[in-house]
Protein backbone atom coordinates (compact mmCIF):
# COMPACT_ATOMS: atom_id res chain seq x y z
CA UNK A 1 0.00 0.00 0.00
CA UNK A 2 2.91 2.32 -0.67
CA UNK A 3 1.70 5.89 -1.10
CA UNK A 4 -1.89 4.91 -0.24
CA UNK A 5 -3.70 5.28 3.05
CA UNK A 6 -6.88 3.25 3.62
CA UNK A 7 -8.98 4.02 6.68
CA UNK A 8 -12.19 2.31 7.70
CA UNK A 9 -15.03 3.81 9.76
CA UNK A 10 -13.55 7.28 9.46
CA UNK A 11 -16.77 9.05 10.44
CA UNK A 12 -18.92 8.68 13.52
CA UNK A 13 -22.06 6.64 12.97
CA UNK A 14 -24.23 9.79 13.04
CA UNK A 15 -22.07 11.76 10.60
CA UNK A 16 -21.81 8.82 8.25
CA UNK A 17 -25.54 8.09 8.32
CA UNK A 18 -26.32 11.77 7.60
CA UNK A 19 -24.27 11.59 4.41
CA UNK A 20 -25.38 8.11 3.33
CA UNK A 21 -29.08 8.58 4.01
CA UNK A 22 -29.16 11.93 2.23
CA UNK A 23 -27.25 10.70 -0.83
CA UNK A 24 -29.43 7.59 -1.11
CA UNK A 25 -32.63 9.62 -0.78
CA UNK A 26 -34.80 10.73 -3.64
CA UNK A 27 -34.18 14.39 -2.74
CA UNK A 28 -30.48 14.32 -3.68
CA UNK A 29 -29.78 15.60 -7.23
CA UNK A 30 -27.83 13.45 -9.68
CA UNK A 31 -26.78 14.48 -13.17
CA UNK A 32 -26.21 12.19 -16.14
CA UNK A 33 -22.90 12.03 -17.98
CA UNK A 34 -22.24 9.89 -21.06
CA UNK A 35 -18.90 8.51 -19.87
CA UNK A 36 -16.65 8.44 -16.82
CA UNK A 37 -13.11 9.18 -17.99
CA UNK A 38 -12.93 8.44 -21.72
CA UNK A 39 -15.39 8.14 -24.58
CA UNK A 40 -15.29 4.32 -24.27
CA UNK A 41 -16.37 4.31 -20.62
CA UNK A 42 -19.95 3.63 -19.58
CA UNK A 43 -22.29 6.39 -18.49
CA UNK A 44 -22.78 7.37 -14.86
CA UNK A 45 -24.43 9.96 -12.65
CA UNK A 46 -22.59 12.63 -10.68
CA UNK A 47 -23.13 15.46 -8.25
CA UNK A 48 -20.58 18.28 -8.25
CA UNK A 49 -20.02 19.68 -4.75
CA UNK A 50 -16.99 21.86 -5.56
CA UNK A 51 -15.46 22.84 -8.92
CA UNK A 52 -13.46 25.71 -10.48
CA UNK A 53 -12.44 27.07 -7.05
CA UNK A 54 -16.06 27.49 -5.98
CA UNK A 55 -18.76 25.58 -4.14
CA UNK A 56 -21.04 24.06 -6.75
CA UNK A 57 -23.75 22.62 -4.52
CA UNK A 58 -25.98 23.76 -1.69
CA UNK A 59 -25.08 20.48 0.01
CA UNK A 60 -21.32 20.99 0.39
CA UNK A 61 -21.56 21.44 4.16
CA UNK A 62 -22.76 17.85 4.61
CA UNK A 63 -19.18 16.85 3.75
CA UNK A 64 -17.61 18.94 6.54
CA UNK A 65 -16.90 15.87 8.72
CA UNK A 66 -14.79 14.38 5.91
CA UNK A 67 -13.07 17.69 5.18
CA UNK A 68 -12.16 17.99 8.88
CA UNK A 69 -10.30 14.68 8.54
CA UNK A 70 -8.62 15.49 5.22
CA UNK A 71 -7.63 19.00 6.34
CA UNK A 72 -7.14 20.38 2.82
CA UNK A 73 -5.13 23.55 2.35
CA UNK A 74 -7.06 24.13 -0.89
CA UNK A 75 -9.79 22.26 -2.72
CA UNK A 76 -9.67 21.48 -6.42
CA UNK A 77 -12.76 19.34 -6.94
CA UNK A 78 -15.31 17.33 -4.98
CA UNK A 79 -17.69 15.12 -6.92
CA UNK A 80 -19.95 12.22 -6.00
CA UNK A 81 -20.25 9.42 -8.56
CA UNK A 82 -23.11 6.96 -8.85
CA UNK A 83 -22.65 3.88 -11.02
CA UNK A 84 -25.72 1.76 -11.68
CA UNK A 85 -25.57 -2.04 -11.73
CA UNK A 86 -24.45 -3.41 -15.11
CA UNK A 87 -22.97 -6.73 -16.28
CA UNK A 88 -19.61 -5.08 -16.93
CA UNK A 89 -18.74 -1.56 -15.90
CA UNK A 90 -15.32 -0.04 -15.40
CA UNK A 91 -13.67 3.21 -16.27
CA UNK A 92 -10.37 3.59 -18.07
CA UNK A 93 -7.27 3.97 -15.91
CA UNK A 94 -6.75 7.66 -15.27
CA UNK A 95 -5.22 10.27 -13.01
CA UNK A 96 -7.21 13.10 -11.49
CA UNK A 97 -5.23 15.91 -13.11
CA UNK A 98 -7.87 18.67 -13.41
CA UNK A 99 -5.77 20.50 -15.97
CA UNK A 100 -2.54 20.35 -13.98
CA UNK A 101 0.55 18.63 -15.33
CA UNK A 102 2.24 18.71 -11.92
CA UNK A 103 -0.15 16.31 -10.18
CA UNK A 104 1.23 17.42 -6.82
CA UNK A 105 -2.13 17.19 -5.12
CA UNK A 106 -3.98 14.33 -3.41
CA UNK A 107 -7.00 12.30 -4.34
CA UNK A 108 -9.31 10.76 -1.75
CA UNK A 109 -12.18 8.41 -2.48
CA UNK A 110 -14.86 8.02 0.18
CA UNK A 111 -17.12 4.98 -0.17
CA UNK A 112 -20.75 5.72 0.65
CA UNK A 113 -22.17 2.20 0.30
CA UNK A 114 -20.87 -1.34 0.48
CA UNK A 115 -20.92 -3.39 -2.72
CA UNK A 116 -18.64 -5.67 -4.74
CA UNK A 117 -17.24 -2.80 -6.83
CA UNK A 118 -13.77 -1.45 -6.15
CA UNK A 119 -11.05 1.00 -7.07
CA UNK A 120 -8.11 -0.62 -8.85
CA UNK A 121 -4.65 0.91 -9.13
CA UNK A 122 -2.87 0.34 -12.42
CA UNK A 123 0.74 -0.09 -11.31
CA UNK A 124 0.36 -2.61 -8.47
CA UNK A 125 -3.15 -3.90 -9.39
CA UNK A 126 -4.23 -3.30 -5.78
CA UNK A 127 -8.00 -3.33 -5.36
CA UNK A 128 -9.68 -1.22 -2.69
CA UNK A 129 -13.10 -2.69 -2.02
CA UNK A 130 -16.17 -0.47 -1.80
CA UNK A 131 -16.94 -0.66 1.90
CA UNK A 132 -19.12 2.05 3.39
CA UNK A 133 -17.43 4.66 5.55
CA UNK A 134 -14.00 3.78 4.09
CA UNK A 135 -11.62 6.26 2.52
CA UNK A 136 -8.51 5.78 0.41
CA UNK A 137 -6.11 8.71 0.10
CA UNK A 138 -3.30 8.73 -2.46
CA UNK A 139 -1.10 10.97 -4.61
CA UNK A 140 -2.99 12.17 -7.68
CA UNK A 141 -0.35 10.78 -10.03
CA UNK A 142 -1.36 7.19 -9.20
CA UNK A 143 -3.36 5.88 -12.13
CA UNK A 144 -6.55 4.14 -11.03
CA UNK A 145 -9.98 3.11 -12.26
CA UNK A 146 -13.46 2.49 -10.93
CA UNK A 147 -14.86 -1.01 -11.31
CA UNK A 148 -18.63 -1.19 -11.00
CA UNK A 149 -20.67 -3.49 -8.84
CA UNK A 150 -22.96 -6.39 -9.72
CA UNK A 151 -24.51 -7.10 -6.31
CA UNK A 152 -26.17 -3.77 -5.48
CA UNK A 153 -28.30 -1.40 -7.53
CA UNK A 154 -25.84 1.48 -7.15
CA UNK A 155 -22.26 2.20 -6.18
CA UNK A 156 -21.71 5.65 -4.70
CA UNK A 157 -18.36 7.26 -3.97
CA UNK A 158 -17.24 10.81 -3.29
CA UNK A 159 -14.00 11.94 -4.94
CA UNK A 160 -11.93 14.68 -3.32
CA UNK A 161 -9.03 16.37 -5.12
CA UNK A 162 -7.11 18.74 -2.89
CA UNK A 163 -3.81 20.20 -1.77
CA UNK A 164 -2.75 19.16 1.71
CA UNK A 165 0.35 21.28 2.18
CA UNK A 166 2.83 18.40 1.95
Amino acid sequence: MKNKIIKDKILSKDNFNNIKNFMLSDSFSWFYKENQTSFKDPSYFYHSFFHNNLPNSNHLTILNPILEILKPVALINIRANLIINRPSSSSAYHTDNWGSKNLNHKTAIFYVNTNNGYTEFEKDKEKVKSIENRIVIFPAQLSHRAVGQTDEDRRIVINFNFYDGS
